[in-house]
């Protein structure tokens, strides 16, 4: 019954339809001081709908698309009639319409009651619209869809006839008189009446309204966008656009005016602008719209008390930060840089947008709003990975910011713990980078990176390990062992392999399954002395071997 076009497909269609209805409903409300009938809502919306496809009511679009604006204007100028009727009685409205109405559109709607299980015919109420032209005495009946199930029958178009089927009917008459007479009859009613309401409205000759972009919208550059308009005029026009602040007016191309929208490339910049519709007779101006595009905000660093946003540049003079306050994202700074520090000791504030400017005191879109703790970024680190290729250890450094950065260096732990650099990367020209280390010890060999900033103070990354087996299919370290440092069991390939220790009288006093490539031992449960390990693979001894344990 009613099209609504949305980004995101139906569940914004369905949202911009229930949003609509709600404005209804409170214009309503702030003049009659009660809501409105769900009847006159669903009427309003099906007859301010802009036609779509063929000409009337069609089984693909519907009545038309949904038009938001025209739907509350026609509510706020009461331009409705209501009434209740008992089966067989009958009522009358009279309509007077200036002498250049053009487009007239009386549409009746009513909430019906609901059917019997099962009942051939869904309808309960029926009531029956006709239009009288005043001055000769026609007759229209509504436009009334072909509804056999048959492919080619649904896609007849619409004829003046009776309507038995649906609870709303709609007249559509493209040259109007100025005097009609709406007549609305119960044919059948079941209970004491039925309530009904009665919406109309028209359009007049010669007019244009731009319907989008309008003041609040936001065209995206660099991207095809539909602007739409409402007219009666018919044949081709010229589209421009021009610069606020620039006189110079820009052409875009030639329009159909019946076509109501067409699709524009906006320029890729981010500024103020208006659009023109040129016709043989007068020009029709936009409202001053934005054309700007959603800039990335993201995370520097996060370090203890302080965290550091940036953003991708884009045309515009500047930038304006916001923040989540209470209830809404909040202007918080304005800056000419692509990046904003936040102070921890001074703000509590997580999350945050950013949109161009775009001078006059306006902005751009905003971002989508982010929590900068929850982006994965540490202070500075934003990944640090170890892993094993063929006989080397490939470390993989990602940094989310090199401000404020001297350097990073690579270190190894020793065997005596302490950890000494074993690559230095200086003045860093990527914030991704790879090392490798070919000098591996067999066991574990562990890794961190040491952030270097300009004051001096450096940050560590957590450690990472890298197993190097030497070709040997497992790996058992350290031995001998201090207790209560556990040994750790490593294997070339996972298999579910089964570990078991004994003592040295060789009684089996631990087992365990390997889950991973990785299993340890704990020692302190055990007593000093020795110990002999096998390592089972489907029932066959792969591996065996002697630990001690001091």
């Amino acid at each position: 019954e009613l099209l609504a076009f949305a980004e995101d497909g139906s569940s914004g269609a369905a949202a911009l339809v229930s949003g609509t209805a709600l404005i209804l409903q409170d214009v309503y409300k702030q003049r009659y001081h009660s809501l409105p009938d769900a009847a006159l809502v669903k009427a309003l919306l099906l007859n301010t709908a802009t036609d779509m496809g063929a000409k009337g009511p069609d089984f693909n679009s519907g009545f038309g698309n949904l038009d938001a604006v025209r739907a509350a204007k026609e509510m706020m100028a009461n331009r409705f009639f209501a009434g209740a009727l008992a089966s067989g009685a009958q009522t009358s409205f009279r309509l007077d319409l200036p002498a250049n109405a053009r487009n007239l559109k009386i549409l009746l709607a009513w909430s019906d009651p609901p059917a019997s299980p099962n009942a051939a015919l869904a309808l309960v109420n029926d009531l029956d619209l006709a239009v009288t032209d005043m001055l000769n005495g026609q007759t229209l009946f509504p436009l009334t869809l072909n509804a056999s199930p048959q492919a080619d029958s649904l896609a007849l178009p619409a004829r003046n006839m009776p309507d038995h089927l649906n609870t709303q009917e709609q007249v559509v008459i493209e040259n109007p008189a100025t005097a009609y007479m709406i007549n609305v009859k119960a044919n059948t009613i079941e209970g004491s009446s039925q309530s009904f309401f009665v919406t109309y409205q028209w359009d007049t000759t010669g007019s244009l309204q731009w319907t989008y972009p309008l003041a609040p919208d936001n065209v995206f550059s660099a991207k095809k966008n539909l602007l739409r308009w409402k007219t009666t005029m018919a044949g081709n026009a010229q589209l421009a656009y021009r610069w606020i602040g620039n006189s110079e007016w820009r052409t875009i191309s030639t329009i159909d005016l019946s076509k109501g929208y067409v699709y524009w490339q906006a320029p890729d910049t981010n500024a103020l602008a208006q659009l023109r519709i040129i016709t043989e007779t007068t020009n029709f101006i936009s409202d001053t719209i934005r054309i700007s595009a959603p800039l990335l905000p993201m995370v520097g660093y996060d370090c203890t008390d302080s965290a550091l946003l940036y953003w991708n540049s884009a045309k515009a003079p500047g930038y304006r930060l916001y923040a989540l306050g209470e209830r809404y994202m909040e202007p918080v700074q304005s800056t000419t840089d692509t990046m904003a520090f936040i102070d921890k000791r001074v703000s509590n504030k997580l999350w945050y947008s950013v949109a161009p400017l775009l001078g006059y005191g306006k902005t751009g879109v905003q971002s989508r709003a982010i929590n900068y703790t929850t982006q994965g970024i540490s202070c500075y680190i934003k990944k640090f990975t170890a892993d094993l290729n063929g006989s080397n250890a490939l470390l993989s450094i990602e940094m989310g910011s090199s401000y404020l950065l001297s350097g990073v260096q690579i270190e190894k732990r020793q065997p005596d713990g302490s950890f000494v650099s074993i690559q230095n990367v200086n003045g860093l020209l990527a914030l991704r980078f790879y090392v490798t280390d070919p000098q591996l010890q067999q066991g574990e060999n562990v890794y961190r990176a040491r952030i270097l900033l300009n004051n001096g103070q450096s940050i560590y990354s957590v450690a990472e390990s890298v197993f190097y087996l030497a070709g040997q299919s497992y790996l058992v370290y350290p031995t001998p062992v201090q207790r209560p440092l556990p040994v750790t069991i490593t294997a070339e390939q996972l298999a579910n392999q089964q570990v078991n220790l004994y003592n040295a009288t060789g009684q089996l006093v631990y087992h365990t399954i390997m889950r991973n490539l990785s299993v340890q031992l704990p020692t302190a449960r055990f007593l000093p002395g020795l110990y002999f390990y096998s390592i089972f693979n489907a029932g066959k001894r792969e591996a065996a071997g002697t630990i001690i344990i001091q």
